[in-house]
């Protein structure tokens, strides 16, 4: 940001001037990392469920068990 700002000031552009380009600048690079930020978080693939056994498989369609890793809401 300071970087823009000195450069705009020795450019010739006002104290104000100067500040709101490098402001500018700085709100312009952060929304750049944010939005990269955010297709990267998009990206990233999560592991498959872990397969059960068969029997397990069978028991649970015929409603015999239940799933004790499942999330019940507090």
């Amino acid at each position: 940001m300071s970087g823009h700002a000195a450069t705009a000031a020795a450019g010739g552009a006002d104290a104000t001037g100067a500040l709101a380009t490098g402001i500018r600048w700085g709100f312009g690079i952060g929304a750049v990392i944010g939005a990269l930020a955010v297709l990267v978080a998009l990206l990233i693939r999560t592991p498959p469920a872990p397969q059960q056994p068969a029997a397990a498989q069978a028991q649970d369609e015929e409603g015999t068990t239940t799933n004790k890793t499942a999330h019940t809401p507090t």
